[in-house]
């Protein structure tokens, strides 16, 4: 996915526009997996925004999940939700991940993957690297393509964030399509816990996120099915 990696937002929404207004946009299976932030605004906006453009999609998310959560199916007890194709929609405190491999079952054209932020409690580099790549793995077998979100500004975790963008984008650029939040949900310096962007006025920033990334996805996959055909 390398020939996406210098793209900048102006271009991709000049051209997502002619391609918009040209171009009927084609539907896919998606699988939409990522942590708290999925379980919150920006997560079910985000999920609302591709059903509503026509895209079969099954959304997951896990508060405090890395990617090792979701290739061992491990517990998460700070928050979980789901929405399936259909529509039937859980939310609950504590869940089970279900395992990549019971996901990928269901053969989604695309995997996003909204991940990056609960790296910030893991100080070896090296475990973060291989904890990316082996998820990506699973992914890239799969026969499925590769989007992946990046975790977002936090008042608390600057630095950190930073950090963690600087040593996975590289990373995953060799495999998925990488999106930089950092660059477009900047974190008040009051106002929520630092981190999550669930209460008022921080979900509206949320929501902005969430379309910002919805016309890149819908760009990329012009670029994606374009660059196919070719």
């Amino acid at each position: 996915m390398k020939f996406f990696k210098n793209w900048t937002s102006s271009f991709i929404l000049f051209h997502f526009f002619i391609f918009a207004t040209t171009t009927t946009a084609r539907a896919n299976n998606i699988l939409y997996i990522g942590d708290s932030h999925t379980v919150g605004p920006f997560g079910k906006e985000l999920d609302r925004l591709l059903r509503f453009n026509g895209h079969v999609t099954n959304t997951y998310g896990a508060a405090g999940s890395i990617g090792n959560w979701w290739l061992t199916g491990k517990s998460t007890h700070a928050g979980y939700f789901q929405k399936l194709e259909d529509g039937f929609e859980i939310l609950k405190k504590k869940s089970r991940l279900p395992t990549m491999d019971l996901l990928l079952k269901k053969f989604p054209d695309i995997v996003v993957v909204s991940l990056g932020t609960n790296y910030s409690n893991y100080s070896d580099p090296s475990f973060i690297k291989d904890d990316i790549r082996k998820l990506m793995a699973k992914i890239i077998n799969a026969g499925a393509q590769c989007y992946w979100i990046g975790p977002p500004d936090s008042r608390l975790l600057r630095k950190k964030i930073k950090a963690i963008n600087k040593e996975i984008k590289p990373i995953i650029q060799d495999n998925c399509y990488f999106y930089d939040s950092s660059k477009i949900s900047y974190y008040p310096e009051k106002g929520g816990d630092g981190i999550h962007f669930w209460s008022p006025p921080l979900d509206k920033i949320a929501a902005a996120w969430a379309n910002d990334v919805f016309v890149d996805f819908e760009y990329f996959l012009f670029l994606l099915y374009t660059f196919q055909r070719n």
